[in-house]
């Protein structure tokens, strides 16, 4: 991006405050030829890569805070996301600027910043952002998003490598994978606080994190619907593959924890203060704690 996200009208070539700023109600396309006068029969997302990159000057040493942003277009109508790949943005340092008079934090969000606001996102890849505080693939607060059949790979946060949904966010992801993102402190795929997506048939392997919730966190009354997932080969100290907190009370179901390894305890699942999960037809199998619960620890 060349704007700066609080004034689209300025041109900033190289600042870390450009952005592409989304508008309401649009719909943005990518996966076209670079040749020629192509049309809708000829997209294709996988063979022709449209990157949105907040590598600003291609050598990594200036990079957007945020590659992404929308806000406060919840009460006008969703925007639509397809076809993407979303890289290389650094939500870093300690400001805010404000976008449709709505403060956006320069800690979160490197690749997406969303907030009271409604997007649909598909057929899209979030790789190689990072965030110093929340969400380094795609930061929700207070918004509506539905995620379709996209990636999220080796995203890095303090908190929730590949995606963190916060304050009452409603979202669905459906047929996603979350892959090699990692947290130096909780939730290295995703971070659920205070709001409780929809998961159906989405993959979580090999994230990490140092602390809790090496695929997942649920926290403060967190309470997602999984199912037909799986969540595999994903590290924490405490949660390799789930780690559940305050007021989480989810139905799992039909879906598989395997692989996952507990530092400290609970392999598979961690079920901490004031949780009960209901889990129905799942396989939980092959996980692994050095101390509590190599399956599952209930504390």
């Amino acid at each position: 991006p060349n704007r700066s996200a609080s004034n689209i009208q300025v041109i900033a070539s190289e600042s870390m405050y450009n952005a592409f700023v989304l508008k309401p109600k649009i719909k943005i396309l990518g996966g076209f030829p670079s040749t020629g006068n192509p049309n809708l029969t000829q997209r294709n997302w996988n063979t022709n890569k449209t990157i949105l990159s907040g590598d600003l000057n291609s050598d990594g040493s200036i990079r957007s805070s945020h590659v992404v942003i929308l806000a406060g277009n919840s009460s006008i109508g969703s925007s639509e996301l397809d076809g993407f790949t979303i890289t290389k943005g650094n939500a870093s340092g300690n400001y805010t600027i404000y976008v449709n008079s709505i403060g956006i934090f320069s800690g979160h969000g490197g690749g997406i910043y969303l907030t009271n606001a409604w997007l649909t996102i598909n057929n899209c890849t979030f790789s190689e952002n990072n965030a110093e505080s929340w969400g380094g693939g795609i930061y929700s607060n207070n918004s509506t998003l539905t995620v379709n059949n996209s990636l999220f790979s080796k995203n890095t946060a303090a908190n929730g490598g590949g995606m963190y949904i916060n304050s009452s966010s409603n979202a669905v992801l459906n047929n996603c994978t979350f892959q090699e993102n990692s947290s130096s402190n909780d939730g290295g795929g995703l971070y659920n606080n205070s709001s409780s997506p929809e998961l159906n048939a989405c993959n979580f392997s090999k994230n990490s994190a140092v602390g809790s919730g090496g695929g997942i966190l649920n926290f403060s009354n967190a309470s997602p619907a999984i199912n037909n997932c799986i969540i595999s080969e994903n590290t924490a100290a405490n949660g390799g593959g789930m780690y559940s907190s305050y007021g989480f009370s989810s139905m799992i179901k039909n879906s598989v924890f395997s692989g996952n390894v507990a530092s400290v305890s609970g392999g598979g699942i961690y079920n901490s203060v004031i949780t009960s999960p209901t889990i129905v037809n799942c396989i939980i199998s092959g996980n692994k704690a050095e101390e509590f619960g190599g399956g599952i620890c209930n504390n």
